[in-house]
């Protein structure tokens, strides 16, 4: 069996992201290194990144503990969430974001999750010819909404996560 280190993103980072935009590099080599390596998973999972911040930092991290993720032999992927088939939950575009991770060489696969199910196709296209025109050889990652969406906004009044449910018929 192998096993799967989940990092949610906006669970991890969420408010602070939201509220400041700051995100420590050293707050995710902490995270990836130590958990992993304490867990024995085979795979980082870095899913639900919607800020192009948030990736340049994720890759930076990446790059500073390579050796590591090299010595336990891991294999890292991230995913994006995007509330339609043009940029990421913060407004940056798609593009952009599969760019950087398509340079970060620690990158074993992005993808897409956490996103409607009408824009998938045209998002994995979108991947697919940058992929392809990078001569990249990486893995492409998409994995079902669970019918929520993200709120890319300081919370209102009475609301107490930053995900809106999908309403019930």
């Amino acid at each position: 069996m192998i096993k799967i280190m989940t990092l949610l993103a906006k669970k991890v980072m969420g408010k602070a992201l939201a509220r400041s935009k700051i995100i420590s590099t050293i707050d995710y080599q902490t995270l990836f290194y130590h958990f992993a390596k304490k867990s024995g998973v085979a795979v980082i999972a870095i899913e639900t990144v919607g800020d192009l911040l948030e990736v340049r930092v994720i890759c930076e991290a990446l790059n500073a503990i390579g050796c590591q993720l090299d010595a336990l032999g891991l294999a890292v992927w991230v995913t994006l969430t995007c509330p339609n088939d043009q940029i990421v939950d913060t407004g940056a575009s798609i593009e952009s974001c599969f760019e950087v991770l398509i340079n970060c060489s620690y990158v074993t696969a992005l993808g897409i999750n956490c996103t409607a199910p009408q824009y998938v196709s045209n998002i994995i296209s979108k991947l697919k010819n940058l992929l392809k025109l990078k001569k990249s050889n990486k893995f492409i990652v998409v994995y079902p909404n669970s019918g929520e969406t993200y709120l890319a906004r300081d919370l209102e009044d009475g609301e107490k996560e930053n995900w809106k449910k999908r309403r019930k018929c």
